[in-house]
């Protein structure tokens, strides 16, 4: 069930998951932990030879249907609040010609998030605000091939009065068709005294197409599925 949810690098990725389709070849994903004995965590995207990707960690890849295009975005730390989704089609990537060089472009520069050559399709960016249910986005029409997806994140002052413990984790609904994001604060997650939120923490969700809930997957956590009001179980 899993498989429709966006996959986050390098956790959940393997040799042909997230499936991209380039140029009729299925692409490969690969994991580099270290070279020459230095950690490095870079995740290539790769065609036979060709190198048409690089990736830190904490990105998220959501792939079409058929494999085509693919959405991108980096998980941000809790104090942003802008964020940012890029659309590529995978057919526009091009080869990285000096890979080692690039590879040290994004370790020096790891809020870029990921290096790839061509250009994005389209790009939507939006801020989160405490306290709403849903807002309004405009996405570029572009984005409208996909149907709803789920994207994890920090929200800034989540909630009014907090204990200063809560944390500010949000699963998001994501649904360029009604231009709306619906925000899903984890009450369950944010305001409990037992998880450990420094060493456990929410990375992904879908629809349970059976019940019609969320449901999501975490670093260190059991699965789960929400309850109607996707907070709580």
């Amino acid at each position: 069930m899993f498989n429709s949810a966006p996959y986050l690098l390098p956790w959940y990725l393997k040799k042909q998951e997230p499936l991209l389709q380039y140029k009729n070849n299925s692409l490969n994903w690969e994991y580099i932990e270290k070279i020459d004995g230095k950690f490095i965590g870079i995740v290539k995207l790769c065609d036979e030879e060709k190198t048409l990707g690089l990736f830190n960690s904490v990105v998220y890849v959501h792939a079409s249907t058929d494999g085509l295009f693919f959405c991108i975005w980096k998980r941000l730390e809790s104090t942003a609040g802008l964020q940012k989704i890029e659309l590529y089609s995978v057919n526009d990537l091009s080869s990285i010609t000096d890979e080692k060089m690039e590879m040290q472009k994004l370790i020096d520069n790891y809020g870029s998030g990921y290096l790839l050559t061509g250009k994005p399709l389209a790009s939507v960016s939006f801020t989160l605000l405490p306290e709403k249910e849903f807002i309004e986005v405009e996405f570029p029409e572009e984005f409208k091939m996909f149907d709803e997806f789920f994207y994890t994140t920090d929200i800034p002052g989540l909630y009014q009065n907090a204990n200063p413990d809560w944390t500010n984790t949000a699963i998001l609904s994501v649904v360029p068709k009604e231009n709306k994001i619906y925000i899903f604060p984890q009450d369950w997650y944010n305001q409990s005294e037992q998880l450990d939120k420094g060493y456990q923490w929410i990375t992904r969700a879908t629809r349970n197409a059976e019940t019609g809930k969320i449901i999501g997957q975490g670093i260190r956590m059991n699965n789960f599925e929400l309850d109607e009001s996707g907070r709580r179980f």
